[in-house]
């Protein structure tokens, strides 16, 4: 969900579908569609309720007609995906699978609270502009062969997306993509159009692609990767720690980004033209025109700073001081309390007002809290136990068989469901299968979480791809070509990870 833009349609009228039900005025079409979608959980449940499945208890076939009432309507988006996050407040105390308490209880999780800090602080530099000084700065050192223009605007979109939600980072970004590619239409006007089309492409999706690989490498930087977070703690009470998790996720990014960067601009989308001095120039008159550091956006970088060096140290610092129960969770609302404390300087007032957290994607936090209360259920049911039993037949064959199965089976499917959806509904289930042939659930865990956001091929995978699809830039069939090689590279990297570095990182 955008932070600061409302949604995607709002932002920049971002795809057919958002035009399509702005102007269908009746809404009938669209209504018994999603009357139907809806029809379709409730009908899945009530049919699993019909046999007695054996091995399974009466609480975990009702937890698996939940869960499939979840998952079909989180794959199907019949109800906003934050509403049908709600359903375990209705369902799981009705069926006593859990009690009230501890099934509201999941939505308060740490990492919820988390996350909700990495929000607060992105709409901070959102609202000082330190994004487009940031971008416009590094883009201004470039001059040369336009393919290096293209891995600068990767590169910024990387490690913008470590900190700040990947959609945040494209909408951020996707005004400066847009200015380049004119640009490089009024300047290099001996180009031919397959080599502007090339070169467009390869700047969108490449602004795309590299705002999901970026969001991979932090705990924050996409929904799926806090969500596994917390759903190891609460499950195996194993703290995954802010640097613990770059460093085995930001080697990935490293190894990622190039990768892609060379396939967009060197196979599918070939970029071989150079930057002139006007372009460079242009970008510098920009960055220029911004002026010097305001003292509000010193103090929001200082904030963020110092953040990030907390989430970096803090393992370290409570080991030193004996504050045991210190965790990013609590450097997460300390940067919250900062950002309302301190004055902005340049306004009156603190670096943020309440009325910011307006533009907050509270839906994405409900998300999070259903997730937690379909794992809890899950495995208090017993239907995690049963899941694992039945892929027994896994067992015998070799790991490495059984990551590459697992890793594609979720890069693929999240090409057309959420990933946030995807990794919820997954996961209590992966760990049933680590338990069961044997294997260490972080090493399925990992993987599995990363290959939710790995998706590249449709606008529908991640909202990085929705957003640079609905500039109008990039069409599917760019898009397929380029992210089906692009998923495949995926896989292959993702179970090699998961093979030689999750073990030695994690000590799993």
């Amino acid at each position: 969900m955008p932070l600061g833009k409302g949604n995607a349609c709002t932002a920049r009228k971002i795809t057919t579908t958002c035009t399509y039900n702005r102007n269908n005025k009746s809404g009938a079409i669209v209504s018994f569609t999603s009357f139907l979608k809806f029809l379709v959980g409730p009908a899945l449940a009530l049919l699993i309720l019909q046999f007695d499945i054996p091995g399974l208890s009466i609480e975990g076939q009702n937890m698996l007609a939940v869960a499939i009432v979840m998952a079909v309507w989180w794959a199907t988006e019949a109800l906003p995906l934050a509403v049908t996050s709600l359903t375990p407040i209705i369902l799981l105390p009705a069926l006593d699978i859990m009690p009230m308490a501890q099934t509201t209880g999941s939505y308060a999780h740490p990492v919820t609270f988390l996350l909700f800090g990495g929000f607060v602080l992105a709409l901070a530099i959102e609202r000082c502009g330190l994004h487009v000084r940031a971008a416009y700065g590094l883009l201004s050192l470039i001059r040369a062969q336009a393919r290096y223009l293209v891995a600068v605007l990767m590169g910024v979109a990387a490690v913008t997306s470590m900190w700040i939600s990947n959609t945040a980072t494209t909408l951020m970004l996707l005004p400066v993509a847009i200015s380049v590619t004119r640009m490089m239409r009024q300047h290099l006007t001996g180009l031919t159009a397959k080599q502007l089309n090339d070169f467009d492409v390869s700047v969108f999706l490449g602004l795309a692609f590299a705002a999901t690989l970026g969001g991979m490498a932090t705990m924050i930087g996409t929904a799926p990767n806090a969500f596994a977070v917390g759903f190891i703690q609460t499950t195996y009470n194993i703290e995954i720690g802010f640097l613990d998790w770059m460093m085995f996720a930001v080697p990935l990014m490293f190894v990622m980004l190039p990768l892609v960067w060379f396939i967009l601009t060197r196979i599918t989308n070939p970029v071989s033209f150079a930057i002139t001095s006007d372009t460079q120039q242009e970008m510098r008159r920009r960055y220029h025109e911004l002026g010097a550091l305001s003292t509000y956006e010193k103090r929001v970088l200082g904030v963020f700073v110092v953040t990030v060096l907390a989430w970096i140290s803090r393992k370290y610092i409570v080991g030193a001081l004996g504050i045991s129960g210190s965790t990013d969770t609590t450097v997460a609302i300390g940067a919250v309390f900062l950002l309302f404390t301190v004055p902005a300087g340049d306004r009156d007032g603190a670096l943020l007002d309440w009325s910011d957290l307006t533009r907050m994607p509270w839906g994405v936090l409900l998300l999070f809290g259903g997730g937690f209360a379909l794992a809890a259920g899950i495995s208090n049911s017993g239907l995690s136990n049963w899941i694992g039993a039945q892929l027994a037949v896994l067992a015998a064959a070799p790991v490495v068989v059984i990551l590459l199965c697992l890793v594609a089976l979720i890069v693929f499917l999240t090409e057309i469901t959420s990933n946030t959806a995807t990794t919820t509904t997954f996961l209590p289930v992966i760990a049933a299968l680590a338990l069961e042939i044997g294997q260490p659930p972080l090493m399925l865990i990992i993987p599995a979480t990363l290959a939710a956001s790995c998706a590249f091929m449709f606008p529908v995978a991640t909202p990085p791809n929705a957003i640079v699809f609905g500039s109008g830039q990039v069409n599917i069939a760019n898009m397929v070509r380029a992210g089906f090689w692009i998923n495949l590279l995926g896989v292959g990297v993702l179970t090699l990870l998961a093979l030689y570095f999750v073990p030695r990182i994690l000590s799993v």
